[in-house]
């Protein structure tokens, strides 16, 4: 099928075909800016308001990109929150070669859009993600610190044996095809294959058409993993600090209908959590919607409610174990 949108422009296609046509508009706030980050220029999507306002620094997943994600950002900033949303390292409009990276990387960028969302707009950063990206924000705010508040969409364990032999293809099998990756990671690290014979896009939307747009045709979205990557996200993906010590606020939203992940991994992540916290589902929905009103009704105006109460007028159990956290990683 011939797409309206091609190139760069392919993400267009899914504001068109599912999300509004007005966001397509309304992405003209937008500022591309890029930085140089584990020695590779990562493209940014900034979207600008005021140094006196919040700024959340905005993470995808596996699957998809910073523009993709506008579903999420739009509400953010309409509300009146700078948006730095990434095309991490591999991904996107990111220089380098597509699909690869590893999780260590990952958080380093993150680090890294933290400081510049600090220089450029000032001290109050939110870390959100969504799908993998919310475990990212997890795993770089607790290696790097540096943030006032986390928004997960999606939260797992990436350690739990359960959620790896749940979501991975090769179920049961996947840590002896693990032992045979790393060895071929040590032959050929930056050898691709395909992200699907890892993960099945055929679970990630309720539309099969847009499944088959992000595994097949969008020039931008990484279809492709390099094997050191698909590695990494195992052997790399464990918590610097565990759930029951984590300090940040953190708010958990999550799919109850997703096909992907169980909603049981957010649960019993969540529940792990003894900082400030607060869980939210979007109800019925798959791993990513096709439904813009979760977004709306949701997503965008609990995230306003996290920022107002725990950014704006933080508590100062929250402020003391920030500041403990922080000279921890001084």
């Amino acid at each position: 099928m011939e797409r309206a949108f091609q190139g760069k422009e392919f993400w267009k296609n899914y504001m068109h075909k599912w999300y509004g046509e007005d966001l397509i508009a309304k992405s003209n706030v937008i500022e591309e800016d890029y930085i140089l980050s584990e020695g590779t220029e990562n493209h940014l999507d900034v979207y600008p308001i005021s140094k006196e306002r919040p700024t959340v620094v905005f993470c995808h997943g596996l699957v998809g990109y910073g523009r993709v994600m506008l579903p999420f950002t739009i509400p953010l900033y309409e509300r009146g929150y700078n948006v730095v949303a990434p095309d991490l390292m591999g991904y996107g409009n990111s220089k380098g070669k597509k699909g690869d990276f590893t999780w260590n990387h990952w958080l380093a960028n993150l680090r890294d859009c933290v400081s510049y969302a600090r220089g450029r707009f000032g001290d109050d950063v939110i870390l959100s993600g969504a799908s993998m990206g919310g475990p990212l924000a997890y795993a770089a705010a607790a290696r790097h610190g540096n943030v006032d508040a986390v928004i997960c969409y999606c939260l797992w364990d990436l350690q739990m044996k359960e959620f790896i032999e749940g979501t991975v293809n090769f179920g049961k099998w996947t840590y002896l095809v693990l032992q045979l990756f790393k060895m071929a990671a040590k032959i050929a690290p930056r050898y691709r294959i395909k992200n699907s014979m890892l993960i099945s896009y055929a679970k990630l939307t309720d539309s099969d058409e847009m499944n088959h747009m992000l595994e097949f045709e969008d020039p931008l979205s990484c279809n492709v993993i390099s094997v050191r990557a698909a590695v990494s996200l195992i052997t790399q993906s464990k918590l610097d600090i565990p759930p029951e010590k984590f300090p940040y606020p953190t708010l958990v939203v999550y799919p109850s209908g997703d096909r992907m992940a169980n909603e049981e991994f957010a649960k019993r992540m969540y529940k792990a959590l003894t900082c400030d916290k607060r869980i939210v589902p979007f109800e019925g929905s798959d791993h990513f919607t096709t439904h813009r009103h979760y977004f709306e009704d949701v997503w965008g105006p609990e995230a306003d409610v996290w920022i107002k109460e725990h950014v704006l007028q933080p508590s100062s159990a929250h402020d003391a174990a920030g500041r403990e956290l922080e000279e921890a990683h001084s």
